[in-house]
Protein backbone atom coordinates (compact mmCIF):
# COMPACT_ATOMS: atom_id res chain seq x y z
CA UNK A 1 0.00 0.00 0.00
CA UNK A 2 1.14 3.91 -1.00
CA UNK A 3 1.78 5.58 2.57
CA UNK A 4 0.85 9.02 2.83
CA UNK A 5 0.25 11.59 5.42
CA UNK A 6 0.43 11.20 8.80
CA UNK A 7 0.98 7.45 8.15
CA UNK A 8 4.13 8.08 6.75
CA UNK A 9 5.73 9.36 10.28
CA UNK A 10 3.87 6.41 12.09
CA UNK A 11 5.59 3.95 9.86
CA UNK A 12 8.94 5.87 9.60
CA UNK A 13 10.87 3.15 11.57
CA UNK A 14 9.42 -0.03 10.10
CA UNK A 15 11.61 -2.30 7.89
CA UNK A 16 8.50 -3.30 5.78
CA UNK A 17 8.71 0.71 4.15
CA UNK A 18 9.92 0.68 0.82
CA UNK A 19 10.82 4.37 -1.07
CA UNK A 20 10.39 5.88 -4.07
CA UNK A 21 9.83 9.27 -5.05
CA UNK A 22 7.31 11.72 -6.34
CA UNK A 23 6.22 14.20 -9.32
CA UNK A 24 4.88 16.69 -6.67
CA UNK A 25 7.86 19.67 -5.88
CA UNK A 26 6.83 22.11 -3.41
CA UNK A 27 7.79 25.00 -4.00
CA UNK A 28 7.95 28.75 -3.14
CA UNK A 29 6.40 31.32 -5.57
CA UNK A 30 7.07 35.36 -4.95
CA UNK A 31 4.97 37.24 -6.91
CA UNK A 32 7.19 39.45 -9.05
CA UNK A 33 4.10 41.71 -9.90
CA UNK A 34 3.10 42.67 -6.30
CA UNK A 35 2.73 46.48 -6.49
CA UNK A 36 3.55 47.38 -2.98
CA UNK A 37 6.43 44.82 -3.01
CA UNK A 38 8.66 45.94 -5.97
CA UNK A 39 11.56 44.25 -4.21
CA UNK A 40 9.87 40.76 -4.87
CA UNK A 41 11.10 41.29 -8.82
CA UNK A 42 14.88 42.06 -7.49
CA UNK A 43 17.02 39.25 -9.29
CA UNK A 44 19.21 39.48 -5.81
CA UNK A 45 16.12 39.48 -3.66
CA UNK A 46 14.88 36.17 -5.09
CA UNK A 47 18.32 34.68 -4.95
CA UNK A 48 18.46 35.39 -1.55
CA UNK A 49 15.44 33.40 -0.55
CA UNK A 50 16.67 30.50 -3.24
CA UNK A 51 19.94 30.34 -1.15
CA UNK A 52 18.73 31.19 2.21
CA UNK A 53 16.47 28.12 2.62
CA UNK A 54 17.52 24.59 4.68
CA UNK A 55 16.16 22.01 2.06
CA UNK A 56 18.30 18.72 3.77
CA UNK A 57 16.74 20.07 7.25
CA UNK A 58 13.60 21.01 5.75
CA UNK A 59 13.74 17.10 4.21
CA UNK A 60 14.52 15.03 7.43
CA UNK A 61 11.09 17.25 9.19
CA UNK A 62 8.55 16.33 6.51
CA UNK A 63 10.19 12.70 5.44
CA UNK A 64 10.49 14.07 1.87
CA UNK A 65 13.70 14.65 -0.40
CA UNK A 66 15.67 17.97 -0.89
CA UNK A 67 15.10 19.39 -3.96
CA UNK A 68 17.18 22.29 -5.50
CA UNK A 69 15.96 21.90 -8.86
CA UNK A 70 12.45 21.78 -10.78
CA UNK A 71 12.45 18.48 -12.73
CA UNK A 72 11.21 15.63 -10.06
CA UNK A 73 13.49 12.69 -9.38
CA UNK A 74 10.49 10.66 -11.41
CA UNK A 75 11.15 12.11 -15.09
CA UNK A 76 13.22 9.71 -16.79
CA UNK A 77 15.81 11.33 -19.52
CA UNK A 78 16.32 8.56 -21.47
CA UNK A 79 14.38 5.50 -22.60
CA UNK A 80 16.66 3.21 -20.71
CA UNK A 81 15.54 4.10 -18.11
CA UNK A 82 18.14 6.70 -16.69
CA UNK A 83 16.48 9.49 -14.59
CA UNK A 84 16.69 13.15 -15.22
CA UNK A 85 18.03 13.97 -12.25
CA UNK A 86 21.02 11.59 -12.49
CA UNK A 87 21.69 13.58 -15.64
CA UNK A 88 21.62 16.73 -13.79
CA UNK A 89 23.88 15.88 -11.26
CA UNK A 90 26.70 15.22 -13.59
CA UNK A 91 25.66 18.59 -15.35
CA UNK A 92 27.44 20.07 -12.87
CA UNK A 93 24.97 23.58 -12.65
CA UNK A 94 22.86 22.38 -9.73
CA UNK A 95 24.56 24.56 -6.35
CA UNK A 96 26.46 22.31 -3.39
CA UNK A 97 24.48 21.59 -0.29
CA UNK A 98 20.91 21.85 -1.99
CA UNK A 99 21.05 25.33 -2.83
CA UNK A 100 21.38 26.32 0.92
CA UNK A 101 24.28 28.80 1.87
CA UNK A 102 23.36 31.34 3.89
CA UNK A 103 26.59 33.52 3.37
CA UNK A 104 25.66 34.45 -0.31
CA UNK A 105 22.27 34.53 0.72
CA UNK A 106 22.87 37.45 2.83
CA UNK A 107 25.44 39.52 0.83
CA UNK A 108 22.32 38.92 -1.81
CA UNK A 109 19.92 40.28 0.83
CA UNK A 110 22.20 43.54 1.18
CA UNK A 111 22.67 43.93 -2.18
CA UNK A 112 18.89 44.31 -3.08
CA UNK A 113 18.15 46.30 -0.01
CA UNK A 114 20.59 48.89 -0.62
CA UNK A 115 19.07 48.64 -4.59
CA UNK A 116 15.26 49.18 -3.90
CA UNK A 117 16.38 51.69 -0.81
CA UNK A 118 15.07 49.94 1.90
CA UNK A 119 15.97 48.76 5.57
CA UNK A 120 13.70 46.09 6.33
CA UNK A 121 11.39 43.94 4.25
CA UNK A 122 7.98 42.60 5.94
CA UNK A 123 6.01 39.88 3.59
CA UNK A 124 3.38 37.76 3.81
CA UNK A 125 3.90 33.71 3.18
CA UNK A 126 0.28 31.91 2.12
CA UNK A 127 0.39 27.78 2.45
CA UNK A 128 -2.38 25.27 2.48
CA UNK A 129 -3.38 24.13 5.97
CA UNK A 130 -4.24 20.70 4.89
CA UNK A 131 -1.06 19.87 3.62
CA UNK A 132 1.76 18.84 6.61
CA UNK A 133 4.70 19.82 4.72
CA UNK A 134 3.59 23.04 3.54
CA UNK A 135 3.30 23.37 7.56
CA UNK A 136 6.60 22.49 8.05
CA UNK A 137 8.06 24.07 5.52
CA UNK A 138 6.06 27.91 6.23
CA UNK A 139 6.79 27.54 10.23
CA UNK A 140 10.73 26.68 9.30
CA UNK A 141 11.45 29.33 7.16
CA UNK A 142 9.44 31.97 9.24
CA UNK A 143 12.03 31.33 12.01
CA UNK A 144 14.88 30.28 10.04
CA UNK A 145 15.19 33.49 7.01
CA UNK A 146 14.99 36.48 10.13
CA UNK A 147 18.10 34.54 11.26
CA UNK A 148 19.92 34.77 8.06
CA UNK A 149 18.93 38.35 7.46
CA UNK A 150 18.36 39.95 10.27
CA UNK A 151 15.41 39.95 12.84
CA UNK A 152 15.27 43.63 12.55
CA UNK A 153 15.69 43.81 8.68
CA UNK A 154 13.62 40.63 7.39
CA UNK A 155 10.20 39.42 8.86
CA UNK A 156 7.72 36.88 7.60
CA UNK A 157 3.88 36.76 8.47
CA UNK A 158 2.48 33.27 7.21
CA UNK A 159 -1.30 32.41 7.01
CA UNK A 160 -2.35 29.11 6.47
CA UNK A 161 -5.81 29.48 3.46
CA UNK A 162 -8.11 26.21 2.71
CA UNK A 163 -6.41 24.58 -0.53
CA UNK A 164 -9.02 26.14 -2.93
CA UNK A 165 -8.26 29.63 -1.77
CA UNK A 166 -4.19 29.48 -1.78
CA UNK A 167 -5.09 27.43 -5.13
CA UNK A 168 -7.05 30.09 -6.78
CA UNK A 169 -4.92 33.09 -5.20
CA UNK A 170 -2.18 31.70 -7.47
CA UNK A 171 -3.86 31.53 -10.71
CA UNK A 172 -4.98 34.72 -10.49
CA UNK A 173 -1.96 36.02 -10.36
CA UNK A 174 -1.24 36.81 -13.64
CA UNK A 175 -4.39 38.73 -13.76
CA UNK A 176 -4.54 39.93 -10.16
CA UNK A 177 -1.25 41.72 -9.52
CA UNK A 178 -2.30 41.91 -6.07
CA UNK A 179 -3.58 37.96 -5.30
CA UNK A 180 -1.08 37.06 -2.87
CA UNK A 181 3.21 38.11 -2.13
CA UNK A 182 4.48 34.55 -1.73
CA UNK A 183 2.43 31.73 -1.34
CA UNK A 184 3.48 27.60 -1.04
CA UNK A 185 2.51 25.91 -4.49
CA UNK A 186 3.20 22.59 -5.95
CA UNK A 187 2.85 20.91 -9.69
CA UNK A 188 3.02 16.56 -10.16
CA UNK A 189 3.07 16.73 -14.06
CA UNK A 190 2.36 12.76 -15.04
CA UNK A 191 3.08 14.55 -18.81
CA UNK A 192 6.97 14.66 -17.44
CA UNK A 193 7.33 10.67 -16.96
CA UNK A 194 9.25 10.47 -19.75
CA UNK A 195 9.98 13.80 -21.28
CA UNK A 196 11.60 16.27 -18.47
CA UNK A 197 10.90 19.53 -21.18
CA UNK A 198 7.02 19.35 -20.42
CA UNK A 199 8.23 20.35 -16.54
CA UNK A 200 8.45 23.66 -17.81
CA UNK A 201 5.61 24.22 -19.95
CA UNK A 202 3.79 25.78 -16.66
CA UNK A 203 6.40 28.29 -15.85
CA UNK A 204 6.18 29.71 -19.37
CA UNK A 205 4.46 33.32 -19.74
CA UNK A 206 1.78 32.41 -21.61
CA UNK A 207 0.55 29.13 -20.30
CA UNK A 208 -3.18 29.42 -19.13
CA UNK A 209 -3.15 27.96 -15.80
CA UNK A 210 0.77 28.95 -14.42
CA UNK A 211 0.62 30.12 -10.57
CA UNK A 212 2.47 33.67 -11.21
CA UNK A 213 3.55 36.51 -13.56
CA UNK A 214 6.33 34.75 -15.53
CA UNK A 215 7.84 36.43 -17.75
CA UNK A 216 12.04 34.36 -18.31
CA UNK A 217 11.69 35.12 -22.40
CA UNK A 218 15.44 32.44 -22.20
CA UNK A 219 12.76 29.83 -20.72
CA UNK A 220 9.72 30.72 -23.13
CA UNK A 221 12.50 30.11 -26.26
CA UNK A 222 14.05 27.17 -25.07
CA UNK A 223 11.04 25.83 -24.19
CA UNK A 224 9.04 26.23 -27.56
CA UNK A 225 12.14 25.03 -29.23
CA UNK A 226 12.00 21.66 -27.05
CA UNK A 227 8.35 21.37 -28.92
CA UNK A 228 9.40 21.20 -32.60
CA UNK A 229 8.61 18.39 -34.05
CA UNK A 230 11.99 17.68 -35.16
CA UNK A 231 13.41 18.44 -31.81
CA UNK A 232 10.60 16.32 -29.57
CA UNK A 233 12.04 13.03 -31.44
CA UNK A 234 15.16 13.67 -30.43
CA UNK A 235 15.62 12.32 -26.92
CA UNK A 236 19.35 13.63 -26.33
CA UNK A 237 18.55 17.18 -27.68
CA UNK A 238 14.94 17.33 -25.29
CA UNK A 239 17.41 16.69 -22.41
CA UNK A 240 19.98 18.85 -23.87
CA UNK A 241 17.26 21.22 -23.96
CA UNK A 242 15.52 20.23 -20.51
CA UNK A 243 18.91 21.02 -18.75
CA UNK A 244 19.24 24.21 -20.06
CA UNK A 245 15.45 25.29 -19.03
CA UNK A 246 16.55 24.04 -15.40
CA UNK A 247 19.64 25.89 -15.39
CA UNK A 248 17.69 29.28 -16.30
CA UNK A 249 15.02 28.50 -14.00
CA UNK A 250 17.50 28.31 -11.48
CA UNK A 251 19.59 31.31 -12.46
CA UNK A 252 16.80 33.34 -12.78
CA UNK A 253 14.58 32.32 -9.43
CA UNK A 254 11.76 31.57 -11.44
CA UNK A 255 10.31 30.06 -8.10
CA UNK A 256 12.40 28.25 -5.17
CA UNK A 257 12.08 24.24 -5.36
CA UNK A 258 12.07 23.45 -1.51
CA UNK A 259 11.29 19.50 -1.73
CA UNK A 260 9.80 16.73 -3.10
CA UNK A 261 6.86 15.38 -0.67
CA UNK A 262 7.37 11.95 0.06
CA UNK A 263 3.83 10.21 -1.75
CA UNK A 264 5.88 7.63 -3.47
CA UNK A 265 7.26 5.97 0.25
CA UNK A 266 5.02 2.39 0.34
CA UNK A 267 5.04 -0.61 2.73
CA UNK A 268 5.37 -4.03 1.12
CA UNK A 269 4.53 -7.62 3.42
CA UNK A 270 7.39 -9.99 3.79
CA UNK A 271 4.69 -12.47 1.53
CA UNK A 272 4.54 -9.62 -1.25
CA UNK A 273 6.83 -10.18 -4.51
CA UNK A 274 7.09 -7.08 -6.00
CA UNK A 275 7.14 -6.63 -10.38
CA UNK A 276 10.08 -4.64 -10.00
CA UNK A 277 12.93 -3.49 -8.28
CA UNK A 278 12.59 -0.51 -7.59
CA UNK A 279 10.13 2.76 -8.13
CA UNK A 280 9.39 3.14 -11.77
CA UNK A 281 8.31 6.47 -13.55
CA UNK A 282 4.79 6.63 -14.04
CA UNK A 283 4.09 2.69 -12.58
CA UNK A 284 5.80 3.67 -9.06
CA UNK A 285 5.70 0.20 -6.98
CA UNK A 286 3.21 -1.23 -9.76
CA UNK A 287 1.30 -2.59 -6.90
CA UNK A 288 -1.36 -4.25 -9.23
CA UNK A 289 1.29 -6.37 -10.68
CA UNK A 290 2.29 -7.89 -7.50
CA UNK A 291 2.18 -11.63 -6.57
CA UNK A 292 1.89 -13.57 -3.40
CA UNK A 293 4.10 -15.81 -1.78
CA UNK A 294 2.08 -18.35 -0.89
CA UNK A 295 4.56 -20.74 0.79
CA UNK A 296 4.73 -18.07 3.84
Amino acid sequence: MDLVGEYITQYADDPRVIYGASRAIRQLEINSSYPDQPIFDNINFRKAIYYAIDRETIAELANAQPMPGIVPYTSAAYSDGTLFRTVAEQAGYLPENYGYDPEPALEYFNKALEEEGLDKVSVVLNYTTTLQDHIIIAEFIQQSLPEIFGEDRFEMEIRGLPSAQNIDNLKASPTNPRAYQMALAQWGLSAADFAPNKVFEVYTSDYPRRNGPYKSTRLDELYAESIRDEVRRDEKRVVELALEMEKVFIEEVINVPIITSSTGLGMAGDRLILAVDQWSPGGGWCWKFADIDVTK
